[in-house]
């Protein structure tokens, strides 16, 4: 008798214990931001990538910084002085931009924001060579911060 009711107990408190986490606790590889809304980095670095993998690939001038542009605004997010509203935000939702949602002391932020200088840096350009050739370094930086240890 002690047994079943044991194996019961044990049961409903597992069960419990799984309602639990699937009601209210984060995946393992979703962030939180302090303010408790749900943010993916990772998910933002990635759409930062096919933005500047994009660029690259641009047959104009203005497509490439279209693309780099949207590279910007994924890693500053919407409050960052460098956001551009008027261009499209594709990182809309998933966070407060990359580089905010990263410590700042790390490997990733330090990666992140080379790939914003050099994004920056490719919206000055005025040939397509020279805003792909500043985009293909925002690839590789970009890739960089992915590969980077994870922070938060």
């Amino acid at each position: 008798m002690r047994k079943t009711s044991l194996v019961i107990a044990l049961c409903t408190f597992g069960i419990g214990i799984g309602s639990a986490f699937a009601a209210g606790m984060p995946a393992a590889s979703t962030a939180m931001s302090p303010s408790g809304a749900g943010m993916d980095v990772n998910q933002e670095i990635n759409t930062a990538l096919d933005h500047a993998q994009m660029a690259v690939a641009g047959q104009d001038v203005k497509t490439v910084h279209e693309h780099m542009q949207h590279v910007i605004n994924c890693l500053v997010g919407p409050q960052g002085p460098e956001f551009d509203a008027k261009a499209e935000d594709p990182c809309k939702g998933m966070g407060n931009g990359a580089m905010n949602d990263v410590d700042s002391k790390s490997d990733k932020h330090k990666q992140l924001d080379k790939a914003l200088t050099d994004a920056k840096d490719s919206l000055r350009k005025d040939s397509v060579k020279s805003a792909q050739s500043q985009a293909k370094s925002v690839v590789k930086e970009v890739q960089k911060a992915q590969r980077a240890k994870p922070t938060m």
